[in-house]
């Protein structure tokens, strides 16, 4: 049973590892971009990402899942 948990934490772990550093991957990229265009699309972009970080995790999915339009029948089936 502990060698269960422990490979389980393992991949959760990597799992966690790998968005983190995509996440940061993602902003230096996004960031870099935004400082060498330098003209108004800086004060865009810096308010869409404000925005888009201070909506709560579960209004986001919320919204995603309004836009989307699922329902029992298309949710995806594994």
């Amino acid at each position: 049973m502990l060698a269960q948990l422990l490979y389980g934490f393992r991949i959760s772990l990597a799992f966690g590892v790998m968005v983190s550093l995509a996440g940061y991957v993602i902003g230096i990229i996004l960031g870099g971009a935004m400082d060498i265009l330098a003209d108004g699309s800086i004060s865009g972009a810096a308010r869409a990402i404000e925005i888009w970080s201070a909506i709560p995790f579960l209004y986001t999915i919320m919204i995603l899942a309004r836009l989307i339009h699922s329902t029992f029948w298309t949710l995806p089936r594994s």
